[in-house]
């Protein structure tokens, strides 16, 4: 039984000890009885601990917390930090070519083309695109034309009304970083509440927009660690686990992306331990922004399965203890004698448990 830790490589990797966790649980004798109930859902009683599994090694990040109703979600819909700050729009309509008797665009006397605008819900004052321009749009298009109230910010908005109105519901302690339909707070200002929360979760939430209106997919984004691999497969997990259920707009196969843009909510400053940017589609496509605006309540039932999958796959309840992790001597200790009291320098041991899932 003494040597039951140090067979495992000395687990200074996580994974590693992850991996193992099932040849320990098989080491009956090196467990104390557990005298906790199951929990089949994300209501717990207040007196089960939960600890992630990625802090197990770690006592300066978030550890453990008296049940799962104490998780902190911070939601941000994206733009509104200024009356112009409303992100891309839906596309209602282009400015276009006209096309001439010989099937060339017309040409002005001052030698430019001569346009039109027409647009996708017609009127007796706004035109239908002809055929000729829905057609080939690359040729005859000149600008697009952008709605200036079916705006990405006023969209988000409402999905964060919603996400965080459900989330609630279920118990989980849930922040909105913006109050207003039309306006929000800085970007900076959003990570200063993601870190006065003690946030577990960031969710900024977004939609993409592309002069081309048939354009379409959704994804998410995270960042990568340059040093910390645990970090960087934390976020990519999580990124990847909030769309898994999504399907109002299809999720492109490369998603999640790295984020290339060095994006400052998605930075270490904002210590939220997982953090991700959600693209739900392209509110320049007709389609993607009907499907998101008129299915909020079923975009939010969708991101929050893939939140509980991801609070089931990485929270779990305080367990039997397995042992003691000596972060100077980089080696595992089988459970030591009562007089063995790790808690004398809690810089230099954590405490290792069976990890119960709270799900």
């Amino acid at each position: 039984m003494g040597n039951l830790f140090e067979s495992i490589n000395a687990i200074i990797d996580k994974s590693n000890y992850l991996t193992s966790k099932s040849e320990l649980l098989k080491k009956k004798d090196a467990l104390i009885s557990n005298t906790l109930s199951d929990v089949n859902d994300l209501n717990t009683s207040n007196n089960v601990l939960v600890i992630d599994k990625y802090d197990i090694f770690d006592s300066e990040i978030h550890t453990w917390v008296n049940s799962i109703n104490e998780i902190v979600i911070v939601v941000d819909p994206g733009h509104g930090k200024d009356s112009e700050n409303v992100g891309t729009a839906l596309t209602i309509g282009f400015e276009h070519k006209i096309k001439g008797s010989d099937g060339k665009p017309k040409i002005k006397k001052d030698k430019t083309f001569e346009t039109i605008k027409s647009y996708f819900d017609f009127t007796p004052e706004n035109p239908k695109f002809p055929d000729y321009v829905l057609a080939d749009f690359k040729t005859w298009k000149v600008k697009r034309i952008a709605s200036s109230y079916k705006t990405e910010g006023r969209l988000m908005f409402k999905v964060g009304v919603k996400l965080v109105e459900k989330l609630k519901q279920l118990g989980v302690i849930t922040f909105n970083t913006r109050s207003s339909e039309e306006l929000g707070l800085e970007l900076m200002k959003r990570v200063l509440i993601s870190n006065e929360k003690k946030a577990h979760y960031f969710i900024s939430l977004h939609a993409d927009g592309d002069d081309d209106h048939t354009i379409t997919g959704s994804h998410t984004i995270y960042r990568e660690s340059v040093t910390n691999k645990n970090e960087t497969i934390i976020q990519r997990e999580f990124s990847s686990d909030i769309l898994e259920y999504y399907n109002k707009v299809t999720v492109v196969a490369n998603s999640p992306k790295k984020d290339i843009r060095n994006l400052l909510i998605l930075k270490d400053v904002n210590k939220a331990k997982r953090k991700t940017l959600i693209e739900l589609g392209f509110v320049t496509n007709y389609d993607n922004y009907l499907n998101i605006e008129n299915n909020i309540d079923e975009v939010a039932n969708q991101l929050i399965i893939g939140i509980k999958k991801n609070i089931k796959n990485n929270f779990f309840k305080k367990g039997k203890i397995l042992g003691y992790y000596d972060k100077v001597k980089g080696i595992g200790l089988v459970n030591k004698p009562i007089d063995f009291d790790a808690t004398k320098n809690k810089n230099r041991y954590d405490t290792i448990y069976e990890k119960i899932n709270i799900l």
